[in-house]
């Protein structure tokens, strides 16, 4: 086998997916035994593959599931005493996050860490020691599609709970070598930075030279990844490359053979990636640099393609889920496109031209990265491709340079007024990048579209192999490759345009926190945009603004407030900052001043419930408002509201509770939904409430094990009584009405995820044999065609 190290790497990428979602069960296995029978047909030099694949797969996966467990388990949803080790700190609007290393109160070190939020007022930083008390908390799947998987990224951070606590206390813990040395070159890079760069730019090359984006706020994240230079954030082969080439600069100028300047540099790299805890990318470069010194020395003949294939070997060693890293998705999809990719694009064009050269370089990254960052951040900037082709250079010079009088001005210090330069030019770079991120005509964004995404893969691997097999002579054969990929590619693309459109009704799965939108005749509206109770943007960071993105929402048409309440309108001004909004309504006289002075300032057409009957939406949809003529206290002041909608009724309620409902009773009549007044609490939905207004179905928003013991038993019992069916987001997700000619459907988040997951457990067993024949029949297709290939006709 030409590449055997990349055949044992995607055995143990399939193998760890497979462990994830499926673990080991019956179906693995019985598909492991049918790839053991099927060598017993084989050559021996393919039954030996064969074997080894089987062996391998079984072994990652057993890693993988052991991997997969956790030594908190134990100490799940009990309140205990912790030390904690504060790393990678970062501040949002009211509230810390960061991860934590834990050593207990009896002093154990667990090789494992949690994911801490803090909401306290008193500050921390990066390797404090605190002791805190808290309650472990799973981290669960995103329970609204599309979204940002949390357990799968903590995963690959080899983490599996949380903590969340508004108090600690500071006590002393000796710190290991690798985080003095951390904190050690924070503080040198910041006392050389110190007066002579802006804030902005000395925190720009501590992300670089950290290997941490904390440094930077999101706006700035924001604006690196929309021209497609995000890549520049994370130590990877690009600053491999750099770090290495001023290394053995400036020690071959010092008089050091080439010879130990580069061993002296692979020390150097094994020591700087313990001091930034090896990030995936570094591992992969590190690995690569270091392979190919080797190679050089002792004269070894192997492929590039093999080395990052043996770097990927040991980064799932390692840990086996980094295979769901994002940045090892970026990092190793571009180190395998300049290998194959680009080699191939390259053999094409003008091997003279080096412009052209450069523009086949960014072009093969970026077919290959364009799809990854398309699925996992929804869009994509076809302007990084001139940002890289122009732009990139100069900012490799720069990191070189900075670098450099970084290292020069340790044992000089007066060097270090060359940063000032340094930051002079990087002003002048991040005021170009800010126009460029304003140009949208070359932006594309993308949601939902998984099955586009996977079509581009098929006709690039098409591609490839259409021109890499030389005996793949004849134009039929290539033909007939490029004619499948374009069919898969344009029929999947018609799939996703004929979908059918429906109005919508999405209750958001966002903790205790209230927000719903909808899309009825393709107006975008939400009722309520939640709110976290301790006043920070979290829900809103986090949830609701993904959600929205990911509906390709840009602009809101109207916004409903049913009362003010944290919980339903707290992050009314994170969302007027972000996306457009025409129109919102709410009782006046219960709105904060501040929100009355926003709405005026940003020109908001503000709806008065008060004034008028209702809003047509077109299609003989409408709302109709639930008039009040008497004033009510906190919760019972909520705005009502009924939405009509192919024929179905839908009542909002906000938080009313039995005052409010007794006197609404006689306002109302029957309704096919209901949002369950005040999280379920048992102080509303009172039978006589439910007996009049007779919902089909409810539903409900509420955190997973609240404090409030929403919803509460009684007023489940309610519902039951008059055989409503109750939808809660707690333990299913988002809610999903669906309405459908003069009906509806309700979907669950959860439902629909696993749902898909029983389908693949069904059917993977089934998919793998065919998968495993076809691929054997084409093998002796192939091996045929090598035998009497010059006897096929050339069209």
């Amino acid at each position: 086998m030409r590449r055997k190290y990349s055949f044992f790497a995607c055995i143990m990428v399939l193998a760890a997916i497979y462990t994830y979602y499926f673990n080991i069960n019956s179906y693995i296995l019985i598909t492991l035994g049918i790839i053991l029978g099927l060598s017993i047909f084989a050559k021996n030099r393919t039954r030996l593959y064969l074997l080894l694949s089987v062996i391998v797969f079984f072994l990652t996966a057993i890693y993988t599931n052991y991997r997969g467990q956790s030594v908190f388990k134990k100490y799940k949803n009990e309140r205990e005493e912790y030390i904690i080790r504060v790393q990678n700190l970062k501040e949002y609007d009211g509230y810390y996050t960061f991860f934590g290393t834990v050593k207990n109160i009896d002093g154990n070190i667990f090789n494992e860490r949690l994911k801490c939020y803090y909401s306290g007022k008193e500050a921390l930083a990066n390797f404090d020691t605190i002791k805190v008390s808290s309650k472990l908390e799973d981290i669960r799947i995103n329970a609204n599609p599309n979204l940002f998987n949390e357990k799968m990224y903590y995963l690959t951070k080899n983490i599996k709970y949380k903590a969340k606590f508004k108090d600690f206390e500071k006590i002393s813990w000796k710190m290991f070598l690798a985080e003095k040395m951390n904190l050690a070159f924070e503080k040198k890079l910041d006392t050389l930075t110190e007066n002579k760069m802006e804030a902005s730019n000395s925190n720009f090359l501590k992300a670089i030279f950290m290997s941490n984006t904390n440094y930077l706020d999101e706006d700035e994240l924001g604006t690196y990844r929309s021209v497609g230079l995000g890549h520049l954030l994370a130590v990877s082969g690009l600053h491999v490359s750099l770090i290495s080439f001023a290394i053995i600069f400036i020690l071959v100028g010092l008089g050091v053979s080439k010879r130990k300047a580069s061993r002296i540099c692979i020390i150097f790299l094994i020591i700087y990636g313990a001091v930034i805890n090896y990030p995936v990318s570094f591992l992969r470069a590190m690995i690569l640099f270091i392979a190919l010194d080797l190679a050089f020395a002792y004269d070894i003949n192997i492929e590039r393609v093999e080395i990052i294939s043996i770097a990927l070997i040991i980064t799932l060693l390692i840990n086996p889920f980094y295979v769901f890293s994002v940045s090892l998705h970026l990092s190793y999809g571009a180190a395998y496109a300049i290998e194959i990719l680009f080699r191939r694009l390259k053999k094409l064009g003008d091997k003279k031209n080096k412009l052209q050269e450069g523009v086949l370089f960014v072009l093969a990254i970026n077919l290959v990265l364009a799809p990854i960052q398309l699925y996992t951040f929804h869009e994509f900037n076809f302007i990084s491709l001139i940002t890289n082709l122009i732009l990139l250079p100069i900012y490799s010079a720069i990191i070189t340079a900075s670098f450099i009088i970084l290292v020069i001005s340790i044992i000089i210090s007066p060097l270090s007024i060359l940063f000032l330069l340094i930051d002079y030019i990087l002003s002048g770079l991040y005021k170009i990048l800010l126009f460029i991120a304003r140009v949208d005509i070359l932006k594309v964004s993308l949601y939902n579209q998984d099955a586009l995404i996977l079509a581009y893969f098929v006709l690039l691997i098409a591609f490839y192999f259409a021109n890499n097999f030389s005996y793949m002579k004849t134009k039929l054969v290539k033909f007939m490759l490029m004619m499948m990929a374009i069919i898969t590619f344009t029929g999947s693309f018609i799939y996703m345009k004929n979908q059918k459109h429906y109005d919508t009704l999405n209750m958001i799965s966002i903790g205790q926190e209230e927000a719903m939108l909808l899309d009825i005749n393709n107006k975008k509206i939400m009722v309520d945009v939640a709110g976290d109770i301790m006043g920070t943007s979290f829900s809103y960071d986090r949830t609701l603004r993904e959600v929205l993105k990911n509906a390709g929402v840009n602009s809101l048409d109207i916004i409903f407030i049913s009362h003010f309440d944290s919980d339903h309108y707290g992050n009314l001004i994170y969302l007027l900052d972000d996306f457009k909004v025409k129109n919102i309504c709410f009782y006046k006289e219960l709105a904060p001043e501040f929100i009355k002075k926003e709405i005026i300032s940003r020109g908001i057409n503000y709806i008065n419930p008060n004034n008028i009957n209702g809003i047509d939406l077109g299609n003989d949809n409408y709302i109709k408002i639930v008039h009040r003529d008497r004033d009510f206290d906190s919760n019972n002041s909520s705005l009502l509201f009924v939405l009509k909608a192919n024929g179905t009724k839908t009542l909002f309620t906000g938080d009313i509770e039995r005052e409010a409902e007794d006197y609404y009773i006689d306002k109302l009549s029957k309704i096919d939904i209901l949002k369950v007044p005040h999280h379920g609490s048992k102080t509303s939905s009172s039978i006589n409430f439910l007996k009049k207004t007779m919902p089909k179905d409810a539903i409900s928003s509420q955190g997973l094990n609240n404090s409030y013991g929403h919803p509460h038993e009684e007023t489940l019992e309610n519902f039951k009584a008059v055989g409503a069916n109750f939808y809660r987001t707690d333990r299913q997700g988002m809610i999903s009405v669906v309405f459908k000619g003069n009906g509806y459907e309700i979907e669950t988040f959860y439902k629909e995820y696993y749902k898909y997951l029983d389908y693949m457990k069904k059917y993977i067993f089934l998919l793998t044999l065919i998968s495993i024949i076809f691929s054997y029949i084409i093998s002796i297709i192939i091996d045929e065609y090598k035998k009497y290939g010059d006897m096929i006709y050339e069209l």
